[in-house]
């Protein structure tokens, strides 16, 4: 499991999102917000530099690290909130169900570049990663060449509804798209059909794929190796990932392209989650349906453990002390009324007040000056 120790600058949410926006683990990484900060005049030299492409590439510009005149390596760290499966992403052949967590509209059933696995932050807690991208967005569009025919931005995550940001990487990609490589993973059988299906066999299996890891005692360990071995929702995340924009025939769009991830912390650290939603306290699997149950209705007080508890309590000492009985009775049906108080009444369920399910105050960012 991630490394959830706290130390004194990490007593917030928003202290330790900011310490791991800001760190970058080998020296050719930016951190998203430095690469930023210096696109503004009063920086001096600019860290990154938006590049056109040539020949199949000449619609799309890259983001370049000036320090080494390679691709950019930016990194981030955000609340996480919901990914497809890493294996098949959105892809599920024909004569295979689809998994409920595919929105129709998404599903995929033959191989393309609309292929994908998606990976969503929640920027409605903390919104600096659009606040960045924003800046970003400004910048290129005042380079010469950049959108020569003027097409508008994408509607996509441009930026009007903050709550979320997807970055997504490409299960397959063109087969005559030069260094192309054999993957140094095993692929899901799943894509390995969905390439054989093809009758013109123009995708091959996307060799890139990002590397998934979970912080554990200051190292960093395989997600697979981990517990849980999968991201939840409310973790806390770093992530490097390169930059490029594309100009189409109607539109022009950033693309976010992630390397790897890291869980540095779980929500439940901060409220954000539960610590195992697939276990109880004591780390034994959660009651739940399964296929051929048979139903028994258990009829039930929600009040009467409460007053249960209460007469278990009262001791004989209590009882014999009072020499007035009705007094005695009024005192205790103003403690039963104050008990009901403390608990939020949902129509005819009981639900004792938690934290568990709500989201911190939204942090407000200031935007980097440009």
């Amino acid at each position: 499991m991630a490394d959830d120790s706290n130390s004194s600058e990490e007593n917030s949410l928003y202290d330790f999102l900011e310490k791991w926006q800001n760190t970058c683990l080998f020296e050719n990484q930016l951190t998203f917000t430095e690469a930023i900060e210096s696109l503004s005049p009063k920086a001096g030299k600019r860290l990154i530099e938006a590049r056109v492409g040539t020949g199949t590439k000449s619609s799309t510009w890259t983001l370049f690290d000036t320090r080494t005149n390679r691709e950019a390596i930016l990194v981030h760290a955000a609340v996480w909130r919901f990914n497809t499966d890493t294996n098949t992403g959105n892809f599920v052949p024909p004569e295979e169900t689809p998994p409920i967590q595919i929105p129709t509209k998404r599903l995929q059933r033959t191989a393309s570049f609309k292929c994908e696995i998606a990976y969503t932050i929640d920027t409605g807690v903390e919104d600096s990663f659009y606040n960045n991208l924003q800046i970003l967005e400004e910048y290129v569009q005042t380079i010469k060449g950049f959108n020569r025919e003027n097409n508008e931005r994408s509607p996509w995550q441009n930026g009007s509804h903050r709550d979320s940001y997807t970055l997504t990487s490409k299960l397959f990609v063109k087969k005559g798209l030069s260094n192309i490589k054999e993957p140094s993973f095993t692929p899901h059988e799943w894509l390995t059909r969905g390439v054989k299906a093809q009758k013109t066999h123009e995708y091959v299996i996307n060799p890139r794929r990002p590397l998934y890891f979970d912080l554990v005692n200051e190292k960093a360990v395989q997600l697979e190796n981990s517990k849980p071995a999968r991201y939840r929702a409310g973790d806390i995340i770093w992530f490097a990932f390169k930059v490029t924009f594309y100009i189409g025939s109607q539109y022009w769009s950033s693309e976010i392209t992630p390397l790897e991830f890291m869980r540095v912390a779980h929500g439940s650290k901060y409220g954000l989650s539960g610590d195992d939603e697939d276990e109880d306290d004591q780390g034994n699997q959660r009651k739940s349906l399964a296929d051929g149950d048979s139903i028994s209705v258990i009829p039930r007080n929600p009040y009467e453990n409460i007053a249960k508890r209460k007469n278990e309590t009262q001791s004989d000492d209590e009882k014999t002390a009072s020499s007035d009985s009705t007094d005695s009775a009024d005192a205790e049906k103003r403690s039963s009324t104050e008990d009901a108080n403390n608990v939020n009444i949902n129509g005819d369920n009981v639900v004792a007040e938690g934290t568990e399910d709500q989201a911190p105050p939204k942090k407000k960012t200031k935007k980097v000056k440009t």
